[in-house]
Parts: structure tokens; sequence; C-alpha cells
């Protein structure tokens, strides 16, 4: 279907927070129910956001040219992660979301042997003023019952450890496909969050999609990383595809 500007409107301001509270419904029920919409919606989305990304990266590239001082991150660049994170969830069709039936595949055979759960503790330190239901809800390992609260925090408020543990949920509970956008996203973003982690789930994401080619630039990367752990977990991934595609 064709979007009209009404909801073109409608869905750039949800995705901001703008809408008030009857708009927000509507939006939200015709997400849910309606295929044709939900996909579209998906499209014009993803392209908005990409355009905002490539905005922020021409700015950034001219920033350094010309010597200025580095710019916080604006909201629009902010909103590019976090509406994928929301569209992820929500609109999860237009990635090609499988059934989880590619067990057999070499990627997600070899993913299946060294792909561990990010271990969040924000929950046990002393000063735990920062954790939020979504994040108790995945420190105790109820994955799947994070994933909602995790998604309508960012909503609310972009903050990039949310994201990371909710694309981390969604490849625990047999999604990565739904973890792909959202992990590179914030595989562009300034260094909030160690960049070599997101890197490595990333390629765990793509290897147990199948998309063995997606993540081998990951994997590569990942071997001149300073960290000992990811380096010889990377080499060790990169043999073994070599091994058995070969």
């Amino acid at each position: 279907m064709e979007l009209t500007d009404h909801d073109l409107e409608l869905l750039e301001a949800y995705f901001l927070g703008t809408l008030n509270a009857a708009n927000k419904r509507e939006v939200e029920s015709r997400l849910q129910n309606d295929t044709e919409f939900r996909e579209a919606a998906a499209t014009f989305l993803t392209t908005l956001a990409t355009l905002e990304q490539n905005k922020f990266n021409t700015h950034a590239f001219h920033l350094q040219k010309t010597a200025q001082p580095a710019v916080s991150v604006s909201w629009t660049r902010r909103w590019w992660w976090a509406a994928a994170a929301v569209i992820a969830g929500l609109i999860g069709g237009v990635w090609g979301l499988t059934e989880w039936n590619q067990k057999t595949s070499a990627g997600y055979l070899i993913a299946s042997n060294y792909y561990t759960p990010y271990t969040s503790k924000m929950g046990t330190s002393s000063d735990n003023s920062a954790v939020s239901p979504g994040i108790l809800m995945y420190e105790n390992e109820q994955y799947k019952k994070a994933i909602p609260l995790l998604q309508e925090e960012i909503s609310r408020q972009p903050n990039q450890y949310k994201a990371f543990l909710l694309a981390n949920a969604y490849i625990i509970e047999k999604a990565p496909e739904r973890a792909i956008p959202i992990l590179q996203s914030l595989d562009t973003e300034p260094p909030s969050l160690p960049n070599i982690e997101i890197k490595w789930y990333l390629a765990m994401a793509y290897l147990y999609s199948n998309q063995v080619e997606n993540a081998k630039p990951y994997l590569n990367a990942l071997t001149g990383s300073e960290s000992s752990m990811f380096r010889d977990k990377a080499q060790k991934v990169l043999t073994e595809l070599q091994q058995t595609i070969n």
C-alpha cells in the first residue's frame, strides 16, 4: 500500500513521541492489525532513519575536515537507533524473520557453540538508581518478558544500553533478525558501549540467521582486537566456518 501524507505525519510523530493519546492508539492498532500498513510503515521508517544517519555522517565529516570540536549526539541521531529498536519489535516481518528453521545450517551450529548471553549486573551494583523493570527482567533471565518492557522504555527515552540488552534478548528468544538492525545502529554510535561486544553479538546474530558472509567482516575486525578473549573466539569461529563451508 502507499502511505498517505497523514500516515507519514502520524508515523514520524509516533516514533518521536509527540502524538496525543488518541492518535497513538490509532497507530498502534494499525501496526498490530494491518499487515500492509505495518510493512509500508517499516519501509518508510527505515528510510527515514537511514537519511538521518547519512545527514549525521556528513555533518561529522565536515567537523573533522574543518577541525571543529565534536558535538553531542543530536535527538535525530539518537532517534535512529531508538527507532531501530522499536521497529524491530513492532514490525519484525520486514526483515524477513524466519521460524528459526535453520538449526542445521553451518552458521547456526557454530554460533550455538560460541554464543553466551550478555550478563548485565546493574541490579546488583551499589548504585542501581538507573535500573528499570526491563533491565531487571533481563538480569533475572526473563528475556521474553524483558522484550516489551525494554521496547516501551526505549520508545519513551532512547538508551543505548537498553537497546543492547533488547538485541541480546531477541537473539536468546530465537529472533536474531530483530537484533541485527539494533546492533548495526549501535555499532555506528560514539562508543559509550564497548564496541568490541557490539561487533561480537552482531556477528553472532548474523550467524544464527545463517548470514555467514555478513558475519565475517565483524569477526575479521575482532581478530585485531586488544581483547584476547574476543580475538581468540573470533579466530576460532572463522577457522570453523572455513573448515565447514569448504
